[in-house]
């Protein structure tokens, strides 16, 4: 075996040592072991190169690594109850149950492809809830606006600031963030049960009630009702 041989094995040797014994890349750790063992028992670099390309051995640890990775993801995002999160990692081992791979370029753009149309979904999924946390400031000041203790000489300047406050809110909502929205996906309608469910409720350290009033509030704020 000569230098540049012995190179080849010390250096897949350490790849494989990266995902040994590792609980999140056992499918990583048998593709990379038999890469190595191909390279360790290969008479010389040009054999070993005939047996890569014959038997894929590279497209196979990059489908692995692909693998594990999205079976950790969907793993971690099902314990957060993150499902739309969970959707790309679910997708992608989906798509490998149900194709196999050549070349690392075709699995590259079918995976990337899969993560693009995902991003959109999450992107969708949590304009809601940006944009009703964002929009707290407002709803409080308006509350404040029409709610408050103070003179009676005060009252229409105050009821016709918050008044103006709902016309910005309304034209922003029609005029940018539905459309916007709207054109990935076309019957998108901001859903305000979904601000329930965990990954969005967490996202708001307040009491149930203070919500309630809040989404009564972003609603009217928006137009929506």
């Amino acid at each position: 075996m000569d230098q540049r041989h012995q190179e080849y094995v010390a250096y897949y040797e350490a790849r494989l040592r990266n995902v040994a014994g590792n609980p999140l890349y056992p499918h990583s750790e048998a593709a990379e072991r038999a890469l190595y063992e191909a390279i360790r028992d290969a008479a010389s670099l040009e054999a070993f190169r005939e047996r890569l390309e014959q038997e894929k051995l590279e497209v196979a640890c990059a489908v692995a690594r692909v693998r594990d990775q999205a079976t950790a993801r969907a793993g971690l995002y099902e314990e957060l109850e993150e499902p739309v999160r969970a959707g790309p990692e679910k997708a992608v081992l989906a798509l490998l149950e149900s194709r196999s791979f050549d070349d690392v370029q075709s699995l590259t753009e079918a995976v990337g492809a899969i993560e693009g149309e995902w991003r959109q979904r999450i992107g969708a999924d949590e304009t809601l809830i940006e944009e009703f946390w964002g929009d707290w400031k407002i709803l409080e000041d308006i509350e404040e606006s029409e709610q408050a203790i103070v003179p009676q000489g005060w009252h229409p300047e105050r009821l016709e600031s918050a008044a103006r406050e709902r016309q910005t809110g309304a034209e922003h909502f029609h005029q940018v963030t539905l459309p916007e929205t709207r054109k990935f996906f076309p019957a998108y309608e901001p859903d305000y049960a979904a601000l329930w469910a965990v990954r969005h409720r967490r996202k708001m350290p307040v009491a149930d009630p203070i919500v309630e009033r809040r989404i009564a509030g972003h609603r009217r704020y928006r137009s929506i009702d």
